[in-house]
């Protein structure tokens, strides 16, 4: 595995334990820290999904270029 490949592990792995902790110590009820987990993360998807978007449009017209140069 590569040294950027090890990086992305520990850094999802780190992000994984540090929401698990946060969780487990959290001042909210379950039921609101669920509806605030859920809001955030369709949030997330939704910025994601833009940013799929895109760069599926800039691909696109990359290709376009080049079919043309």
């Amino acid at each position: 595995m590569s040294k950027f490949g090890k990086f992305l592990f520990g850094a999802v792995l780190g992000g994984f334990l540090g929401s698990a902790i946060v969780l487990l110590f959290a001042p909210e009820s379950g039921d609101e820290t669920r509806d605030a987990l859920k809001i955030r993360f369709e949030g997330f998807a939704s910025q994601i999904k833009d940013a799929i978007n895109e760069r599926r449009e800039e691909l696109q017209k990359e290709i376009e270029n080049y079919k043309t140069a």
